[in-house]
């Protein structure tokens, strides 16, 4: 008879500080990916407000105070799919249906403001009748991350291309950029 003997007292505890870490590095892949999707929104708000300092024009002073309430609408969203998530409440995406153009004229909109300085264009086909039923407000942060990458990739004076083209049930976008 051979019996053996193993303390596995140092292996448990091992085996829990990685539990530990890896938790930690989640949390910090989530606080990452929290700031970079508020970032966004909170780049293009302080935008607008610093150029409605000098703006004498009404008309243009309230179509930005209605795209800082836009922007503090999706800020509010990704707010409250965090806290839905922390939860474990299920996430239920608030579908509806859009005009794409649309969304990609704001995400265009919010980004020519932030990339004024760095001289980035902005250009875009993307046909009028393209409708999605989709989450309105996750098409917009998707645009916008893509957008601001290949913005970030350029430099001064590029052009950032979206092209939007569909066939039957399908739409496909295209970001290019100049950048390596």
């Amino acid at each position: 008879m051979v019996m053996i003997i193993e303390d596995l007292t140092d292996l448990g505890t091992l085996e829990a500080e990685l539990a530990h870490n890896d938790r930690l590095a989640s949390v910090g892949r989530l606080a990452a990916g929290i700031a970079h999707e508020i970032g966004n929104p909170v780049t293009g708000i302080a935008s607008l407000a610093q150029n409605l300092r000098d703006e004498p024009d009404p008309d243009d002073i309230q179509h930005s105070m209605e795209d800082i309430l836009s922007q503090t609408k999706r800020i509010a969203g990704i707010l409250q799919t965090l806290q839905s998530f922390s939860r474990g409440k299920e996430y239920l995406v608030q579908q509806e249906t859009f005009a794409l153009c649309e969304v990609v004229k704001e995400a265009i909109h919010l980004l020519e403001l932030a990339y004024k300085p760095k001289q980035i264009e902005f250009a875009t086909t993307c046909p009028a009748s393209i409708h999605l039923t989709a989450s309105r407000q996750e098409i917009s942060q998707v645009l916008v991350n893509l957008l601001k990458n290949a913005a970030d990739a350029s430099t001064a004076k590029d052009t950032v291309t979206l092209c939007v083209d569909s066939d039957q049930d399908t739409a496909r976008i295209v970001i290019e950029d100049h950048g390596c």
